[in-house]
């Protein structure tokens, strides 16, 4: 009677315990589970820190050698700070070192040189200059036909001519084609072209007045610069590892608390 009742106690206890174990090692794996994601995603993190751009526009025109004369012009219109931000997120229509000498020989018909519109209250070099940045990057792939680019000179736009073989830049009064498309300097593109493209008449150009921090939107002629988008250092970034964390992280609580 003895070994009866204990053969029958055996196999009563003999699924429970099988189904304790299998529900152990389910949430065992669960949390195995989730415990690789957060190391895959910490490993990613520091890929994204490891890998993140240094360059900026200022250090790739310095580099160029095809872009040298643009380089000039814009260290003499003050514009290597503007440059000098990994964070931009524009597309460059750098005129080459023929453009340049094109802009110079306009300004000598007009009885001018360089440091006559470079000087303080006379920059219209720099506005030139920022006249051919678009706020956004775009390749040329993503340019499309008779697309209006607004640029970093405020209230002055350019325009897209696109066929199957050629991307033409339309400014208001000059144009120029791009010879070498795509150049990637960090978040931004750069595009060679092969004239200066002109916002109005030389008399006309306005005149660079960079705007003080905190102040009032710029009327047309000055520079705002655009809001960097998200990047690895940025809030939006931050707060969105941090949901991804937490909720790992709760993840792996609720695990352990269910054990």
């Amino acid at each position: 009677m003895h070994a009866l009742r204990s053969s029958l106690a055996s196999r009563a206890a003999g699924p429970s315990l099988h189904i304790v174990s299998t529900g152990l090692v389910d949430k065992m794996r669960i949390f195995t589970v989730l415990f690789l994601a957060l190391l895959a995603f910490g490993a990613l993190r520091r890929s994204d820190a490891q890998t993140a751009c240094t360059s900026t526009l200022k250090d790739a025109l310095a580099n160029t050698p095809a872009l040298s004369q643009l380089n000039a012009v814009v260290v003499a219109a003050g514009l290597q700070d503007t440059l000098d931000d990994p964070a931009l997120n524009v597309t460059v229509f750098a005129p080459n070192n023929s453009a340049i000498e094109g802009l110079v020989n306009l300004l000598s018909n007009a009885g001018l040189n360089l440091s006559d519109v470079t000087a303080q209250g006379s920059n219209r070099a720099a506005s030139i200059i920022l006249y051919h940045i678009a706020n956004f990057s775009a390749t040329s792939v993503q340019l499309m036909n008779a697309q209006v680019l607004p640029t970093l000179l405020q209230g002055y736009n350019l325009t897209v001519e696109k066929n199957t073989t050629t991307v033409r830049i339309l400014g208001a009064e000059s144009n120029a084609t791009v010879i070498t498309p795509n150049v990637p300097v960090c978040k931004s593109t750069v595009h060679i072209i092969d004239n200066v493209l002109l916002p109005a008449s030389l008399a006309a150009i306005p005149v660079y007045t960079p705007s003080a921090p905190g102040s009032a939107p710029s009327p047309p002629g000055t520079v705002t610069l655009p809001p960097p988008p998200p990047g690895p250092g940025n809030a939006g970034v931050r707060r969105a590892t941090g949901i991804f964390t937490g909720a790992v992280a709760a993840a792996v609580v609720a695990v352990f608390t269910a054990l």
